[in-house]
């Protein structure tokens, strides 16, 4: 006799394949549902049946009868629910509201304007601008609630602010401070983390248990191990820019010295290409920027790398290998089937071929390292995939 337990698994997981189903088809029709997963009638009906009272799935017409009843075709609901998607940056928050299948309708970008550092502020400021944003609805009862992502350690709970060196937060309670200012339910995730969920299930990777994800803009990795987030013991897995690679050398925000991000972050590349501009060096980017350094941007330096620019190809060069490193390490750690790397800089051939010499060669042999395809919204669909995940079970295998 089956346990409660596993009654409850099998019935959330048959729950996630009908979800699956009809997201990646569209709309579809029950029956067709049932012999596609191999699942009775009954059991579709069953989950069709709640995810209708739930408002994530919608009736939208009758198909022609083969005999008995007219099937009955279903997509997921386009009109009764939607949420709102928020990422958090160090220099500001963009807010969307999106539907279920992780469309934007409606962005604003607001930028801090003021040393984010200043955490009081700064968690005022999110406050604010999400209230402001809510404000523009006539009813919120549609609204299944708002996920935000922000750098930091977040709790397995998904609630709490454990820490974040950005802006100097500790046990900030984000998720019920939201919730008490709007009234709608709240879920916090650390950014790498939840765009790593956007790799799985928004991207092209949902066949694949175990992805890492690298992140050389925020310095940061999000672990999928056997289709789930790994978090760690206190939610802080994946904090790679806090590797020591040089002990004794830059402090950093976190309070040790020599860590990964301090030599890797656009602030340690716009210094290292600023030095050597201002020292005489001769450089593309001085072109590029028309001279006024408070031009330069990644967006400089990437087309620079597309010169060949000799400054800044060893520049992103050291980078790279600074990268390379740390991600073979983690693979010889983690064994993942793939890699995706948001490759702000155009790093990624020199990671893949540093990783395939050096990581163990039983792990690299079937090993993919791909770019992220996700887009400029990347963060938002990471914001989207976290409600996806917990509402719509997404995080179950199947």
């Amino acid at each position: 006799m089956k346990r409660t337990g596993d009654q409850k698994l099998m019935k959330e997981l048959n729950r996630s394949i009908v979800l699956k189903t009809i997201r990646n088809s569209g709309s579809i029709y029950r029956g067709e549902i049932a012999k596609m997963n191999n699942l009775s009638p009954t059991t579709v009906a069953s989950a069709i049946s709640e995810l209708i009272k739930e408002g994530i799935v919608e009736e939208i017409g009758m198909g022609l009868s083969s005999g008995g009843r007219r099937p009955i075709m279903v997509r997921i609901s386009q009109r009764i629910k939607f949420m709102i998607g928020v990422s958090v940056t160090t220099t500001g928050l963009t807010i969307a509201e999106m539907n279920f299948e992780a469309k934007i309708k409606n962005k604003q970008v607001f930028q801090f304007g003021f040393n984010s550092k200043n955490g009081g502020d700064t968690l005022d400021f999110i406050l604010d601008k999400i209230e402001q944003f809510t404000k523009q609805f006539d009813d919120l009862s549609s609204c299944i609630g708002i996920s935000i992502i922000s750098p930091g350690i977040v709790g397995v709970s998904k609630s709490m602010v454990t820490y974040s060196s950005k802006f100097w937060w500790t046990d900030i309670p984000l998720a019920q401070l939201i919730e008490d200012r709007v009234h709608l339910k709240a879920w916090v995730e650390n950014d790498v983390n939840a765009i790593a969920l956007a790799e799985l299930y928004l991207g092209y990777h949902d066949h694949c248990d175990n992805l890492l994800y690298i992140n050389t803009s925020f310095v940061g990795a999000g672990i999928i191990l056997n289709g789930q987030i790994f978090r760690g013991h206190n939610g802080g897995s994946g904090e790679i820019g806090h590797m020591t690679i040089d002990k004794g050398g830059i402090p950093c925000d976190c309070g040790n010295k020599g860590c990964l991000e301090k030599y890797v972050g656009w602030p340690a590349i716009e210094t290292r290409i600023m030095d050597a501009i201002a020292a005489g060096r001769q450089s593309k980017i001085t072109e590029l920027i028309s001279g006024d350094l408070k031009e330069l941007t990644p967006t400089i330096v990437r087309k620079a790398m597309e010169f060949y620019d000799q400054l800044t190809m060893e520049v992103i060069t050291d980078v790279a290998e600074y990268f390379a490193a740390a991600i073979g390490n983690l693979v010889n750690i983690l064994n993942p089937q793939v890699i995706v790397l948001y490759d702000e800089y155009g790093i990624l051939p020199i990671v893949k071929d540093y990783v395939s010499k050096n990581a163990l060669s039983p792990f690299t042999q079937s090993l993919e390292i791909l770019p992220s395809f996700l887009g400029e919204d990347y963060q938002l669909l990471g914001a989207a995939s976290v409600i996806l995940q917990d509402v719509l079970h997404f995080n179950i295998s199947s």
